[in-house]
């Protein structure tokens, strides 16, 4: 038998060589899709930590901290756990996901730096203005630009403070207890559905309790809201 023709021997090389690239096409593809799949889930993440986080809940598992919990049971570190649980509860998840999860966890340590009771929402697109009297675009500003800031102001606050050159007290701030309860509130209600919806603890006058500040909650969506709360309170 005669071997084929240099003509179908090139054929057939071609035609493997076709299918070898619409393999390797299709695989790109699916990696793109899994990796920008992992990039949107980082937020319903932080959502199922948040609900782990409950004592009563990474107690059931036989764990006494939710560190050793995540590490034990998710694979993932304690502080990598707690900056999900961050983003999630002091975010809409239309922000969080538009900034990804780098982006977002910057964001959140700029407004943790800023001595005002700042809300991701709202700095999000604000121009700040830093000690230095460099004024920065945080909407447009890269991770790197944002940890920079927040160090800047870190800074400036450390070495006021030092000299006791610090600008005077604005008054009654929130306690930890109080922005604590804001968030558990906030968790509750986007677990529940409400996913724009964000809550913050707004100090008052000296010598009385914050009040919670709640935002982005439709109102049709009143029932969802109270058996939200009823059921964070009872946690």
């Amino acid at each position: 038998m005669s071997p084929p023709a240099p003509t179908v021997v090139a054929d057939r090389a071609a035609d493997a060589a076709d299918a070898i690239a619409e393999r390797a096409r299709a695989d790109v593809a699916l990696i793109r899709e899994r990796i920008a799949r992992i990039k949107q889930d980082f937020y319903e993440i932080g959502l199922a930590l948040s609900r782990l986080k409950q004592p009563a809940a990474f107690g059931a598992l036989g764990y006494k901290s939710f560190h050793a919990c995540c590490k034990g049971q998710v694979g993932i570190s304690g502080a990598k756990a707690d900056e999900l649980v961050a983003i999630s509860t002091s975010m809409s998840a239309d922000l969080a996901r538009g900034l990804g999860q780098k982006n977002a966890m910057a964001l959140l340590t700029l407004c943790r730096a800023t001595p005002e009771d700042d809300r991701p929402a709202d700095l999000a697109s604000a121009n700040l203005t830093l000690p230095s009297g460099e004024v920065l675009d945080v909407g447009g500003s890269s991770v790197r630009d944002k940890l920079s800031a927040a160090k800047e102001i870190r800074d400036d606050a450390t070495s006021k403070s030092a000299s006791g050159a610090g600008k005077k007290s604005r008054g009654r701030t929130t306690t930890a207890e109080e922005r604590r309860v804001a968030a558990e509130a906030e968790a509750a209600l986007h677990a529940a559905g409400l996913r724009d919806a964000s809550v913050r603890a707004q100090a008052t006058k000296p010598g009385r309790p914050a009040v919670l500040r709640l935002e982005g909650i439709p109102t049709t969506e009143l029932a969802t809201l109270c058996n939200a709360l009823c059921r964070a309170r009872r946690k």
